[in-house]
């Protein structure tokens, strides 16, 4: 088109008759008339042609339905944290403020005590 263009030659010289504007107008120049009814269709020995095969999208599926403003956004715990210490719902056995039983006591794991840092001027008295 460009090139077209550039040498200011006629478009309608490199375009097919199909495509232009007389073609056009001598297509439509008969009239087409509409069918009223189906059953005056011709019937055809055609086979009956179906949908295209609806395939999943890509990702993680969308929830089925959208929560109203009226509900929770989350569902909580029908039953909490159980501490294993002291046996009770609400929170674990770390966060326990309660005394543990004699039988939980006994089965403790052996935690041991943190050792206090030294700072740099204590191990350099003792490597002199």
């Amino acid at each position: 088109m460009a090139c077209i263009t550039k040498t200011r030659d006629n478009v309608e010289n490199y375009m097919d008759d199909y495509l232009k504007k007389t073609a056009y107008l001598k297509t439509y120049s008969n009239e087409i008339h509409e069918i009223p009814d189906e059953n005056l269709c011709p019937k055809g020995q055609f086979e009956i042609v179906l949908p295209p095969v609806k395939r999943g999208r890509a990702g993680r599926p969308k929830l089925s339905r959208r929560k109203g403003s009226n509900e929770p956004l989350r569902v909580q715990r029908s039953n909490g944290f159980r501490c294993e210490k002291c046996k009770e719902v609400g929170h674990n056995s770390m966060t326990c403020k309660n005394n543990p039983t004699t039988a939980a006591a006994s089965t403790a794991p052996y935690m041991p005590q943190k050792v206090p840092k030294r700072n740099r001027n204590e191990l350099n008295t003792l490597w002199t």
